[in-house]
C-alpha cells in the first residue's frame, strides 16, 4: 500500500509487524498487534489496518491504525470474534472492512465510531473489499460466491458564510443567513447548534433562549430552522458551531468562524 509519505507499507502477519520500505529500499518495522492482515491508506494520513488470522483460533479481532511516524492504536469491532479482513477507505471519510466470521460488513470513523451491516447470504465469508469508482462499497463474498455492494450514505457538509461575523446592534440574527448544509442523497437534514461561550449572546428558537455551554446544544428540523436566532450582546463574543445530520451521519461540527463580536457602528456578514 503506498502511504501519504510516499513510502510502500505492508503488514507482517506471523511477526505483528507494520513494515515500510521506502522506495530506494530501505525498510522500517513497527511492533503492533497479533495478526496485521490487510491494510489501507486512511483519509486522516494514517495506515490502517485489519488485526485477524482467519487460519488461527485466537485473534484479536481489532482493527488497528499507525501514524507514518509509527504511533499505534486499536479498536475493537462490536461484534466478538468477528476476524476482520479486506479494509479500505471509503468516499465517505470513513474505514470499511470485512468480517469474515461475523457475516458483516463495518463501517469505521476516525474517531473511533463503529457501524455494522449484516449481509443477507448467510455464512457469505466477506473477504476481500474496495470502494468502487460509483463511491460505493464493494466486496467479495468467499463462500457465498458473489459480490457484494453496499450503498454509501455521505456525512452532510456544512459550511459558514464568513469567518467571523460582526454584528452592529443587539438585534437577533438569522442563524440561516450564516450557514449553508448540503447532502449528496438529498436526505433530509436536522440542525444541531451549539453555543460554547457563557454569559455571551444566545441563540433562540421561537423566542425561547436556548442553553449555551457546558456541552449543551439542542437541533431543530429543517422546518423548524427559520425559527433559530442569534441574540447578540453588545462588547461580546460567542464561539458558535453548526452542524447537520441526515438521520444517521452527522457533519461534525463547523464554527460559525471563531465568535459573533458585537460593536456599536460596523457591520459585516
Amino acid at each position: 500500500m503506498s502511504g501519504p509519505d510516499g513510502a510502500l507499507w505492508f503488514t507482517e502477519i506471523h511477526s505483528n509487524k507494520i513494515g515500510r520500505i521506502t522506495t530506494a529500499g530501505a525498510i522500517t518495522e513497527f511492533i503492533v498487534g497479533d495478526h496485521p492482515s490487510m491494510i489501507t491508506a486512511g483519509p486522516d494520513g494514517a495506515l490502517w489496518f485489519s488485526e485477524s488470522d482467519v487460519e488461527q483460533s485466537t485473534n484479536p479481532n481489532k482493527i488497528g491504525r499507525i501514524t507514518t511516524s509509527g504511533g499505534f492504536t486499536e479498536f475493537s469491532p462490536p461484534t466478538a470474534g468477528s476476524k476482520p479482513q479486506g479494509i479500505t477507505a471509503g468516499s465517505d471519510g470513513a474505514l470499511w472492512f470485512t468480517e469474515a466470521a461475523g457475516n458483516r460488513v463495518g463501517r469505521l470513523a476516525t474517531d473511533g465510531t463503529f457501524g455494522e451491516f449484516a449481509i443477507p447470504t448467510s455464512n457469505s465469508g466477506p473477504f476481500g473489499i474496495v470502494t468502487g469508482s460509483d463511491g460505493n462499497i464493494w466486496f467479495v463474498e468467499f463462500s457465498g460466491n458473489s459480490i457484494g455492494e453496499i450503498a454509501v450514505n455521505h456525512s452532510p457538509v456544512v459550511m459558514v458564510s464568513s469567518p467571523t461575523v460582526l454584528a452592529s446592534s443587539t438585534q437577533p440574527i438569522q442563524v440561516s443567513t450564516l450557514f449553508s448544509a448540503s447532502d449528496a442523497e438529498n436526505d433530509t437534514l436536522t440542525y444541531t447548534f451549539y453555543d460554547s461561550t457563557v454569559g455571551g449572546g444566545h441563540f433562540a428558537v421561537n423566542g425561547i433562549v436556548q442553553p449555551e455551554g457546558n456541552g449543551q446544544y439542542f437541533a431543530v428540523s429543517a422546518a423548524q430552522l427559520s425559527q433559530v436566532m442569534f441574540v447578540p450582546v453588545l462588547n461580546s463574543s460567542d464561539d458558535l458551531l453548526f452542524g447537520a445530520s441526515d438521520g444517521q451521519v452527522f457533519s461534525g461540527w463547523t464554527r460559525c468562524g471563531r465568535m459573533v463580536h458585537v460593536q456599536s457602528f460596523s457591520h459585516q456578514q
